[in-house]
């Protein structure tokens, strides 16, 4: 008769016990399903991370759980969430910068005014396009319906905009003719972008709720990510533990 000594019989009793309550959580998944409304504690311990694992391997079985890809893709899409939040964030940032008056007014007369009003407007006009072509690659309803109201605020004064060289293209984009805005004088831009007009307000607006709808979209996706890749990894660190105490118990004999 063989002898078994305490550590054979403890991991002997350790995987006897993660198999029933493997079995056990198997059985019980449909009746836990089916009981809605009802919440229990997680136990603090091993075991709930062994019925976590074989809730998440169930899922995985049966297609519904995240893949690897999907991580990436969420991941990815993440990125270009927030890319467009902060390129709706600068935009918000040169209307306020259009909308200031006073000594911080940018309608001044004088060489150096020209050349800040003239930067301020060459930049606004590249993270608008910045904006309007990241909202195109999300294709999230909420963002396109933001950029269609800008388009209509735009076209609304398309003939004055073409005038200090700026143009609405088809896919609502801005061309800017830097030559031509050069030539015109500060207030021809003041009636258009100043206090006086509503267009940067608008803009403002619009930018705004792109900027917030980009920062919910992409926190969600970024806590999806988190989740799952830590399940992988809670997962992979199980086995790695059990790999090891099977190569213990198997050298003891």
């Amino acid at each position: 008769m063989r002898i078994y000594n305490r550590d054979q019989s403890a991991i002997l009793g350790a995987r006897n016990n993660r198999l029933a309550k493997m079995r056990a959580f198997s059985s019980s998944t449909k009746t836990r399903a089916s009981s809605k409304g009802t919440t229990q504690s997680a136990p603090k311990s091993k075991n709930y991370r062994t019925s976590a694992w074989m809730q998440f391997l169930n899922q995985f079985q049966n297609g519904t759980a995240v893949s690897g890809d999907k991580i990436v893709e969420n991941q990815k899409k993440s990125y270009d969430y927030e890319i467009t939040g902060l390129a709706a964030e600068r935009v918000e940032t040169h209307m306020k910068r259009f909308l200031e008056e006073g000594e911080k007014s940018l309608y001044q007369e004088g060489e150096d005014a020209g050349k800040q009003l003239t930067k301020e407007m060459e930049s606004f006009v590249s993270d608008y396009n910045m904006m309007i072509r990241k909202i195109g690659d999300l294709s999230d309803s909420v963002d396109e319906t933001y950029a269609k109201k800008l388009k209509t605020e735009i076209s609304a004064r398309e003939t004055a905009l073409k005038q200090i060289g700026i143009t609405l293209e088809k896919d609502g984009t801005l061309s800017f003719d830097k030559t031509v805005f050069q030539t015109v004088k500060p207030e021809a831009v003041q009636k258009i972008f100043g206090d006086k007009s509503t267009l940067s307000n608008r803009v403002q607006v619009l930018a705004s709720g792109v900027k917030s709808n980009c920062r919910k979209q992409a926190a969600a996706l970024s806590a999806t990510s988190y989740m799952t890749s830590g399940n992988y990894s809670r997962y992979a660190s199980d086995s790695n533990q059990t790999r090891q105490t099977g190569s213990r118990y198997n050298a003891k004999g």
